[in-house]
């Protein structure tokens, strides 16, 4: 299941082949704490994540693709386009925020640990197996059978928007 619309609207849209590209990342990618000696569920990931750029450009140095030059980019990439990305897990979707853009994948888990979740994502005919993880008990990781960009990104709960 697909939906493409958000009832927010961003000041300035990325431009349409970043959107894409980011699109087609996050699609390849994507698709509170637990006790510890207890098996995980998705609630533990349930919520609006959003990149952490500090952990995240922290952790891409681990990546064998960390170079020089990559170090020099990065740091502009994850503040500023990553600042438009969202991921939000619901109890039954994994949901892609991107400006006003939003496309929502169905899952199942198939396993869990006492720090992460497999989950099957739904991509139309095709199947992907991601790997939610909890690090330090308050931020995520995840892992896609489908793409390896996303490996070394740290995400954070967003902060709760305000009701009326």
């Amino acid at each position: 299941m697909c939906r493409t619309s958000r009832s927010e609207s961003v000041s300035r849209p990325p431009p349409p082949i970043m959107h894409a590209v980011m699109l087609s990342l996050i699609l390849a990618a994507t698709l509170g704490s637990a006790a510890r000696g207890a098996d995980l569920d998705m609630g533990a990931f349930v919520g609006t994540w959003e990149v952490d750029v500090d952990r995240t450009l922290e952790a891409a140095k681990d990546s064998p693709q960390y170079d020089e030059k990559m170090a020099q980019r990065m740091p502009d990439m994850v503040e500023h386009v990553m600042s438009m990305i969202q991921i939000k897990v619901t109890d039954s979707d994994v949901v892609y925020l991107f400006g006003a853009t939003e496309a929502a994948f169905r899952y199942s888990v198939t396993s869990a640990d006492d720090t992460s979740v497999t989950v099957a994502l739904a991509q139309g005919s095709n199947e992907t197996s991601v790997v939610f993880t909890l690090v330090d008990d308050l931020f995520m990781n995840f892992k896609s059978s489908g793409s390896d960009d996303m490996d070394y990104y740290i995400w954070m709960k967003a902060p709760e928007e305000p009701t009326e």
